[in-house]
């Protein structure tokens, strides 16, 4: 068996660049342990973001609002808002257009309890096909 978990629990992670918003789904929250608090990092060379938990200590937390899940028939998810996140996402992938959303999926790595989107694998999606 490989580093990655199964197709139907591939972590994914949604990217609304109009918005500012990062979208994790909840089974890619689940395979992380559903953590209170998940680390987004950025590697502008790869044009990777990786994702771990973490604790309310690191100052780069980023906080889970489980009771604010957004749920719309049979997807569930945590809105993350980061301007700051988006812009720097922007910065390193300037091919993604403004105003457009895109599906990211990942691997997960289970021995860092780590989930790793490849952007260059981004799918540009509609508001419809989202939902």
């Amino acid at each position: 068996m490989n580093n990655s978990v199964s197709q139907s629990m591939t972590p994914t992670i949604v990217i609304d660049l109009k918005h500012n918003l990062i979208r994790i789904h909840m089974k890619t929250l689940h395979i992380l342990g559903d953590p209170d608090y998940v680390q987004m990092l950025i590697n502008p060379d790869k044009r990777y973001i990786a994702l771990k938990p973490t604790t309310e200590d690191d100052h780069l937390a980023q906080k889970i609002r489980w009771t604010t899940f957004r749920t719309e028939t049979t997807n569930t998810c945590c809105e993350i808002r980061s301007k700051y996140l988006v812009e720097a996402l922007q910065e390193v992938c300037y091919e993604l257009k403004y105003a457009h959303i895109y599906k990211v999926p990942g691997v997960f790595y289970p021995e860092i309890t780590t989930a790793v989107f490849d952007i260059n694998k981004a799918i540009s999606i509609t508001q419809s096909d989202e939902e």
